[in-house]
């Protein structure tokens, strides 16, 4: 019997190994149908749309303003997205951070296909730092956080995350119509 098991565990192994997506496709699977009925019946979590628009903010101060982020109107968000002015240098920032970013989830997608144990040192200075901006860590949290005043720092969803507030719109639109007018 403990043959068996061990020459079961050898063949699972080498289909884990050539088709990953299978294996854990049928472990889920056999999860669900065999074990789950027997567990305690875990309630399902409830989606709403402001669960959607949340997560979708990378900013730093997100733990202490998830009050501002619930209590966010999605449709006006939508609209602040596809109408709302943005200035050159934020967008030029945030263009150049792209690219480093671009460049190190190409690193990160190596390394996992390759199995390899993510590493910091993989990766260059500037990719850590884009990497730091678009999820609001380190520097870029007290930047992105939306007490603070927008800045070239903020990330198109930061920036639009700070512009909910009515002061801090109307600020900005003055002082955007100054500079271009």
């Amino acid at each position: 019997m403990f043959k068996f098991l061990y020459q079961l565990g050898l063949i699972l192994e080498k289909f884990e190994r050539t088709a990953p997506r299978i294996f854990w496709f049928l472990s889920l699977v056999f999860y669900t149908v065999f074990v789950s009925p027997h567990e305690a019946k875990i309630p399902p979590v409830q989606v709403c749309q402001y669960q959607v628009v949340s997560q979708q903010f990378r900013a730093g101060g997100q733990g202490e303003n998830l009050n501002i982020i619930q209590k966010m109107d999605p449709d006006f968000h939508r609209r602040l997205e596809k109408y709302f002015p943005d200035w050159e240098e934020r967008m030029a920032y945030q263009k150049s951070q792209t690219e480093f970013y671009k460049s190190a989830m190409r690193k990160k997608k190596e390394i996992i296909k390759l199995r390899m144990v993510d590493d910091l040192n993989f990766y260059s200075e500037k990719e850590l730092d884009a990497i730091n901006y678009f999820e609001g860590k380190s520097f870029y949290a007290r930047c992105q956080d939306p007490s603070v005043a927008p800045n070239i720092y903020d990330t198109r969803q930061s920036f639009l995350l700070k512009m909910h507030d009515i002061s801090s719109r109307e600020k900005f639109l003055q002082s955007f119509n100054r500079i271009n007018n």
